[in-house]
């Protein structure tokens, strides 16, 4: 069974203590490509293999004790301008990432993760309910933690500048 599921969060609500720009949110999305362990709580590690002007392959491990299996995956990754990045996993719990940055009515900016899980349970059951509380709030901690990270990383950079 498909287990779709999409979580937008504005990059700059009213209570931000630092806003980011468009240029800045995508170049850490492309530093989270790259290093996904700075970023993702579940990533231990990544080594990439090969690597283009439009995406890379990775071999990452994932940690035990989080929603999907621990060990090694493949990853492959595109990104396409400046707005996407798709992530294909290989292994033992294949599925699909989007982070698609976005703008919005008078300019604000969006960060929206799209997933896509394949996952053997029965339409209906108990267990397909479980599963998709599951995926709701694994998806909202990762793109709300994703963009933690990017701006602590920036607020960082900025007072190193200073």
């Amino acid at each position: 069974m498909l287990f779709p599921f999409a979580y937008t969060v504005p990059i700059n609500p009213p209570n931000a203590t630092l806003t980011l720009t468009k240029p800045e949110v995508w170049q850490a999305l492309l530093r989270k490509a790259r290093r996904p362990q700075d970023y993702v709580p579940v990533i231990e590690s990544c080594t990439i293999i090969s690597e283009s002007a439009t995406g890379l392959v990775r071999e990452v491990t994932i940690k035990p004790g989080f929603f999907m299996p621990a060990g090694k995956a493949l990853e492959e990754v595109n990104w396409m301008g400046d707005m996407r990045i798709d992530y294909v996993v290989h292994g033992p719990s294949p599925r699909t990432v989007h982070n698609i940055l976005s703008e919005g009515a008078g300019g604000a900016l969006y960060l929206t993760f799209e997933f896509e899980f394949e996952r053997e349970c029965e339409a209906g059951s108990s267990e397909e309910g479980e599963m998709w509380e599951s995926l709701r709030k694994g998806a909202t901690r990762s793109v709300e933690g994703v963009l933690a990270s990017i701006r602590a990383k920036r607020a960082e950079e900025l007072r190193l500048e200073a």
